[in-house]
């Protein structure tokens, strides 16, 4: 069983011909409502490759809390909800089809309202091995990490955009995904392998610094190796990093060699970036993410 807690949206994904140009009007070429978060995503991406995931987060009444809701149970999540009143959180996330490339813009709504004592809602499942947690609401983030760990799950943290907040729960992770803006933000010019194994000594057994195209830096027991990216023509990169996070969740789960589970992670969050919206070009097996790799060599 496989857990999880953090921001789940509605996004609104644009898909934009040209270049995007501040103060301009843009031609949409496609359109699309999808759900978002990091950990939600994740979650989708380990349950079609068959393990039993539940997620946890703020749930809203009004129709976009539904829709996520609905989201959720096509593709066999099990939705916990700590029912809040306030807006389903949003986001507006805008592709330049050219690149593939995009920028976002998101509301964390009735989120942000979440508190500690909520985290007393949440009983993991007898059987459960990971919980997932973003860094969007840092106290129930690290309540809910001290509890998983103190029960023997291991704690898997996606940092995200930097925040000076989010620093402080890597000591409260087991395995800990840092993007290389996050990177930059805390330790400008640095080495990402550096600053992976400089993170890594922070108290997780396992950093790895994900960097797009560049790849990825994996820091463990005081080692680092870069894995690279599995090269593809990128059509929508949104999405890319939330499947990476599930798919390295899964090597763990199968009890994978890191290099293993490091390759396999770059290779399901290559496919994911092969069509427009994260839902639709997300691998559904693990064979199909193998037979990508055999394809790709």
């Amino acid at each position: 069983m496989i857990a999880g807690f953090g921001l789940a949206l509605v996004d609104i994904l644009l898909n934009v011909p040209g270049k995007i140009i501040l103060n301009q009007k843009h031609v949409v070429s496609q359109e699309m409502l999808q759900i978002g978060g990091v950990v939600p995503t994740a979650l989708i991406f380990l349950s079609r490759l068959g393990l039993d995931c539940n997620f946890h987060s703020a749930g809203t009444q009004d129709s976009l809390g539904k829709l996520i809701s609905n989201f959720l149970s096509s593709e066999k999540v099990k939705f916990e909800p700590i029912k809040k009143n306030g807006e389903t959180p949003t986001a507006a996330v805008v592709v330049e089809q050219s690149t593939g490339k995009r920028t976002g813009f998101y509301h964390l709504g009735a989120f942000v309202d979440l508190t500690v004592k909520d985290m007393d809602q949440i009983k993991f499942k007898p059987g459960s091995k990971f919980l997932l947690i973003d860094a969007h609401n840092f106290d129930c983030s690290q309540a809910l990490a001290k509890k998983a760990r103190s029960l023997g799950l291991t704690v898997l943290l996606d940092l995200g955009s930097y925040k000076k907040s989010a620093e402080k729960l890597i000591k409260e992770a087991d395995v800990v995904f840092v993007p290389e803006a996050f990177c930059q933000a805390i330790a400008p010019g640095q080495d990402p392998a550096q600053v992976a194994n400089k993170l890594q000594r922070q108290g997780p057994k396992i950093c790895v610094v994900t960097m797009g195209e560049s790849g990825s830096y994996v820091a463990s027991r005081g080692q680092v190796f870069h894995q690279s990216a599995v090269k593809v023509k990128a059509i929508d990169t949104n999405g890319a990093g939330d499947v990476f996070m599930g798919a390295f969740t899964y090597g763990l789960a199968k009890n994978w060699p890191l290099p293993k589970t490091a390759r396999f992670a770059a290779a399901a969050a290559a496919i994911t970036c092969t069509k427009f919206g994260k839902i639709q070009a997300m691998p559904k097996s693990e064979e199909d993410i193998f037979n990508f790799l055999e394809n790709s060599d």
